[in-house]
Formats: structure tokens, C-alpha cells, sequence
């Protein structure tokens, strides 16, 4: 049971890439918010066996295979509405050097806004250095760092703006979850690479918590009257 659920593990990174392919997240923001309203035995047992159950079916319908380890991610600035970070991807894998490379990253639930600025986004379309509302980016290399060496580590710095209603800055509700690397060789060939998930698929099914309330401040005000009566007396002679 320990190798099965090992094994099940380690095809997290097929599973994403293939919701990021569909550009869909894993799950619903529907679903994801539903979530927060059930027992916490349902979180872990059912929602986990939701989960194993996937990565299972992942199993036996794709070719078995070790995924890169030579993946993380650093935050080196975080707040309550988002963080910066950089990716950091090992090379080693190459088989020589590139003309051009291309990034499918996934993240765990849809972000506010997503921005790089050392390469380009192409999917979704856009011309600028920024996209809104995503679950799943494509981004190549720009004119002035198409080359790749077996050598070498592939780092990108990014930005991540978490939606509204988010304020955690500790979260890893939008953390980068999976990542996977084409290229063009010189020789006009290309290769494609996994690298293992770089979040717990666990993470992406806890919601950001929303903040609290803001106490209530209740004023009352006692407004006293005071009437006088005027006497008047009148004498005839």
C-alpha cells in the first residue's frame, strides 16, 4: 500500500499538466468553496481519496516514469494580496543546447493576475507582461534568451495577485503546482520535459480564508427635554 500510494504520488505532475492542457483548474471554484462547509474527516479522507482515485486512473492510462526533482520555487516577496517569486528549473535534461524553450505552468486554484518579465506569455494571447483570471499559462523565451545549456538552471521571475476576497498572505492556495518544459534544439529537434509537482495536491483544496468581520460599534445617544409652563394672572378692578 505504502509503494501504491508512492507510486500514485508521483503521477500528480501528469495529472495537472493534463487540467492545464484543458485549461480548466483541477477543481471548480465551486466545488473548492463548497469544501469549506464539509467535516474536516471529509477533507481527510474522502477529498484524499477523490484525489488518489485521479492520480490511480492517471496511473494506468500513462506510461510509467521518474519526474525531475530539479524544481522549486522561491518567494522572496510575500503579502496579504499576493507574493513575488522565481522559479528555479535544472537544465541538466537537455540532450544540447536550444534555439527556443517553452513553459506550461499550472497553478492550484485561478489567480488574480499573473506577470513575468523575462519571457512572453502566449497562452492565453496577450501582449502584455501580465495576464487576469488564470488557472494555467504558456510562456517562451524572449529575442534575448532563447539559448539553453545542459549546464545550466532556467530561473524566472514572476508575480502572483491573489483574487479580492483573499487576504492570507501565507496561503499556498495559489502556489505553482506542476511545470513542464519544451524545447527546440539547434538541429531543429525538440524535447519535452515533467517536473515533479511542486505542491501537495492537498494545498489546493484549502481555501483562503476570508478576513474577519470588523467589530461593530454601536452608539447611543439620550436626548433629555425640559418644559417650562408660564403662569399668568390677571386682575380686574
Amino acid at each position: 500500500l505504502i509503494l501504491l500510494d508512492s507510486l500514485l504520488q508521483e503521477k500528480a505532475s501528469i495529472l495537472y499538466s493534463h487540467s492545464c492542457i484543458l485549461n480548466m483548474p483541477l477543481f471548480s471554484e465551486d466545488q473548492l468553496h463548497l469544501t469549506q462547509f464539509l467535516p474536516v474527516s471529509f477533507h481527510l479522507t474522502s477529498m484524499r481519496a477523490v484525489i488518489n482515485l485521479a492520480f490511480f486512473i492517471f496511473f494506468f492510462q500513462e506510461a510509467t516514469g521518474q519526474c525531475d526533482t530539479g524544481v522549486y520555487v522561491n518567494k522572496t516577496h510575500t503579502w496579504n494580496k499576493g507574493y513575488l517569486g522565481k522559479l528555479y528549473l535544472d537544465q541538466s535534461w537537455l540532450t544540447q543546447q536550444t534555439s527556443d524553450w517553452m513553459l506550461t505552468i499550472q497553478f492550484c486554484n485561478e489567480v488574480e493576475e499573473f506577470k513575468v518579465w523575462s519571457a512572453d506569455i502566449v497562452n492565453p494571447p496577450t501582449k502584455n507582461k501580465y495576464v487576469n483570471c488564470v488557472t494555467c499559462v504558456e510562456i517562451m523565451n524572449m529575442c534575448w534568451n532563447p539559448i539553453l545549456y545542459p549546464c545550466q538552471e532556467l530561473q524566472l521571475s514572476f508575480l502572483v495577485r491573489f483574487p479580492d476576497w483573499c487576504f492570507d498572505e501565507f496561503t499556498s492556495y495559489y502556489d505553482i503546482v506542476s511545470v513542464i518544459e519544451s524545447v527546440t534544439y539547434t538541429d531543429g529537434s525538440s524535447g519535452s520535459h515533467t517536473y515533479c509537482p511542486l505542491s501537495d495536491p492537498q494545498n489546493c483544496i484549502k481555501s483562503c480564508p476570508a478576513p474577519s468581520p470588523a467589530p461593530t460599534t454601536t452608539t447611543t445617544t439620550t436626548t433629555t427635554s425640559t418644559t417650562t409652563t408660564s403662569t399668568t394672572t390677571t386682575t380686574t378692578t
